[in-house]
């Protein structure tokens, strides 16, 4: 039994911090790719901006005039855009950039995002695809950051950075501009090496060569990367492509997005094959420690607690059940307080935003070992 709790505590603390220290020593000690260097811009690649849409009527105007303000030439970026069964002016507002030279394609009915982007890949131009959200800002030099590294033939994914503007304040904002500090932080480190496992969805880029049908149900910023990289090819991150959104101010809001971030990835971990065959052992130890075992982290915190409580023979014990259920008491009654629109200190904001992350992960799994898969959701409202 004290083995066994060990094995869970000593898991959860390599999950958030053996592993980052591994990437860090292991970047330490050298074999990182070199930079990209700045590319002629007569020789930059084609590329074609997908842009998934439904009832973005309020905002697709200012995100198509963002990325018409790029600084990339104009007769080497196409933009399309598609909407997902919109019921608003969406296709109205696409169609009055036509003249800019944006494409539209509409699906007469709602079928979630990764479906329409396999329809709009078939009719994009560029050598290069380029991935992003509707409620996404690109900084004005994002896409050539984001492109110049296919400079390299070995390239085949190049993934951007996301920034939350609104993260000084409020649990999930401040708790969300956090975690992507230190998502971005694992993800830069594994791209030093070609070797990122995830994208982020909001900007990232790939050869179109290397793009496949996915299925409907899973993530295409969880599932492309893992495909590239089965085909040979590196997946780096380039920290200057740079993406700016709003993040959630509900915690209500934030809990479902990430039960519906878990559920899609571990499909597109299920679809590619978990070690992608044959078996690729540094791969298999990235995904592993980089996803699966944060989104297992709340059910083996969950276990140690109660293997302590069976436990109870030391005061290391004793106070490791101690701290365990008064900190479940703390996620509770903040949680109420915040709902409630109480002020709470940061500390208890950042610990509340933990646990709702890690309860989420918990239904994701959930829902996802229950087959309720989700190509279709609604868009968080905060975000907009």
């Amino acid at each position: 039994m004290r083995a066994l709790f060990w094995l869970l505590i000593g898991t959860v603390v390599y999950t958030y911090l053996g592993y980052p220290a591994l990437l860090w020593l292991t970047a330490r000690a050298g074999g990182r790719r070199p930079r990209s260097a700045p590319v002629d811009p007569a020789s930059l690649p084609r590329v074609s901006i997908l842009l998934c849409v439904h009832n973005e009527a309020g905002w697709l105007a200012r995100r198509l005039e963002n990325l018409l303000a790029l600084r990339y030439p104009r007769d080497h970026m196409e933009i399309v855009v598609g909407s997902d069964g919109s019921t608003d002016a969406t296709a109205s507002v696409a169609r009055s950039f036509e003249k800019e030279g944006v494409r539209l394609l509409e699906a007469g009915e709602r079928r979630g995002k990764t479906s329409l982007l396999n329809d709009l890949i078939t009719i994009a131009s560029g050598e290069v695809v380029v991935f992003t959200d509707a409620n996404a800002r690109f900084g004005e030099d994002a896409l050539r950051y984001l492109v110049e590294p296919f400079a390299s033939t070995g390239v085949g994914c190049v993934v951007g950075e996301l920034v939350y503007v609104n993260g000084e304040t409020a649990v999930v904002r401040a708790g969300e501009g956090l975690y992507w500090r230190f998502e971005n932080a694992i993800k830069e480190m594994e791209g030093s090496f070609g070797k990122t496992v995830v994208a982020t969805g909001a900007i990232y880029a790939m050869r179109r060569s290397l793009c496949r049908p996915l299925p409907s149900a899973v993530s295409d910023d969880s599932l492309n990367p893992l495909l590239v990289l089965a085909a040979g090819y590196d997946v780096i991150v380039e920290p200057r492509a740079q993406a700016f959104e709003n993040a959630a101010t509900s915690l209500r809001e934030e809990f479902h997005r990430k039960a519906r971030m878990v559920t899609r990835q571990l499909g597109a971990h299920r679809r590619v094959g978990f070690f992608l065959k044959p078996l690729r052992l540094g791969l298999a130890v990235r995904l592993v420690s980089h996803k699966l075992l944060r989104w297992l982290a709340p059910v083996l915190l969950l276990a140690a607690l109660l293997v302590d409580l069976a436990l109870l023979d030391g005061w290391i014990y004793r106070l490791a059940a101690a701290g365990g259920i008064a900190g479940l008491v703390a996620f509770a009654l903040g949680a109420v307080a915040i709902a409630l629109g109480y002020r709470v200190p940061a500390a208890l904001r950042l610990w509340v935003y933990f646990c709702l992350v890690n309860v989420a992960a918990m239904k994701g799994i959930a829902d996802f070992l229950r087959g309720r898969q989700r190509a279709i959701w609604t868009a968080s409202p905060s975000t907009r």
